[in-house]
């Protein structure tokens, strides 16, 4: 059985950071499950599997 560790944030953290070009070489560059939460709702609204990291 393999663990998995994830990112857990709300929907307004995930537009503030995540949509800036910063936030977008993270997605795109680390290893990262994020999961996206609507808090009052108290549900998962998005998952963002990590990308393969490729290299040379």
């Amino acid at each position: 059985m393999r663990n998995s560790l994830y990112l857990a944030i709300d929907e307004n953290t995930f537009t503030d950071i995540f949509n800036e070009p910063i936030g977008e070489l993270v997605i795109r560059d680390l290893p990262l499950n994020l999961l996206i939460v609507d808090v009052e709702l108290s549900e998962v609204t998005q998952w963002i599997p990590p990308r393969q990291i490729e290299t040379s």
